[in-house]
Formats: C-alpha cells, sequence, structure tokens
C-alpha cells in the first residue's frame, strides 16, 4: 500500500502525474481554447445573422443546438486540466452554453422575440453644422443659438440642470439629531408582545 502523501506539492506532483499518465494514454484530452470551447461561438454566430423572414434560417436553429449539446457534452467527457479551475470551468462553460443555447434557440425565437440594438443618428440630436458655429473674444466656439461645442456635454437634457447642493443647520445638535429620533421611538411599557 502506497503512503499516504506529506505535504500539499506531492498531492499535486502526484494529481500531475495521473493527469499526464491519462493523456497519454488516450483516456482524456487536454483543453483545448477554441477548439473546445465552440458552442457559445456556434450560438452567438447564429444569432448574428442579418435579420431576415427565411424558413431555413428559422429551421436552423435546431441543428445548431444539437451541434452546441455534441460539441458541449464532448467536451465535459473527454477534457481534463491539471488544475481543477480550469477543470471546473470546462464544466462550467459547457453547461452553461447548453442552458443559454436552450433559451435562445428552443424554448424562444432568439432572432425574432428580441429586438436588435442599432445605432441610430437622431436628426434632433446632431451638433451643429461649422457653418453655424460663430467665435468669440475670448477664443470659444459656440452655436449661433447660444450653445456651446463641447461633445456630448452640450447635447445631454441634464446638462443645464442646476446643482442642488444641501446644508445642515449649524444649531449645535448632535450628528445623530437624537431629538427626532426620540419621537420616533415606541413608548415604555411593561406589556410583553
Amino acid at each position: 500500500m502506497a503512503a499516504p502523501p506529506v505535504g500539499p506539492r506531492e498531492v499535486l506532483t502526484k494529481f500531475h502525474a495521473e493527469y499526464h499518465a491519462a493523456v497519454q494514454a488516450g483516456k482524456y484530452q487536454p483543453f483545448k481554447w477554441p477548439y473546445r470551447a465552440l458552442g457559445p461561438y456556434l450560438l452567438i454566430g447564429y444569432l448574428l445573422l442579418p435579420p431576415s423572414r427565411s424558413r431555413a434560417v428559422y429551421l436552423l436553429r435546431y441543428p445548431v443546438f444539437a451541434l452546441i449539446i455534441y460539441l458541449s457534452v464532448t467536451a465535459i467527457r473527454e477534457c481534463r486540466s491539471p488544475a481543477v479551475t480550469v477543470s471546473y470551468g470546462i464544466g462550467l462553460l459547457n453547461a452553461w452554453t447548453i442552458l443559454w443555447s436552450a433559451t435562445f434557440l428552443i424554448f424562444n425565437d432568439g432572432r425574432a422575440d428580441y429586438q436588435r440594438i442599432e445605432r441610430q443618428a437622431r436628426p434632433d440630436a446632431l451638433p451643429p453644422n461649422d457653418s453655424d458655429l460663430v467665435q468669440n473674444e475670448q477664443g470659444e466656439t459656440s452655436a449661433l443659438d447660444g450653445s456651446t461645442k463641447d461633445g456630448l456635454r452640450s447635447l445631454h437634457p441634464m446638462a443645464e440642470a442646476p446643482q442642488v447642493t444641501t446644508t445642515l443647520p449649524d444649531d449645535g445638535a448632535s450628528a445623530d439629531y437624537p431629538e427626532v429620533w426620540a419621537a420616533q421611538d415606541p413608548p415604555d411599557t411593561d406589556e410583553t408582545y
């Protein structure tokens, strides 16, 4: 019978030796990024397809989901790492990939049930044209309507809002205001609730 390990270095040495022996024997494979993490990329790639009403793209979600499950399950079953946290991450990454793929591809139609965020220029929020700018004596550039051209700050709706400051009265009361709290304390009674 083998003697138990004496310290943590011996435990790690034994664990690494068992890992390398299993990889050499072909029992496990080392985790290789991004080859063994193709599931999330397939999901993102499918969701990034241009919007269309194509029936083929709609039905493509089922084979994509099946491929994601296959890749994730084989990665969980076949891949290992000498580091415990990386091995845990392999299982976690692939399990979450299966769950999110089911959410976006099976339980919901991720291409139709959700809206894309597309950047569009708002005509009312455009900065003034250079022909509408005037330079004053101090060298500051401003628009003919009086607004200054300083990037997005001039377009922000709260840019002109006044700053509100609060000052406490200096009447000698302590910082925790015991006179306020005394009015809110329950009366002292002998009754037990």
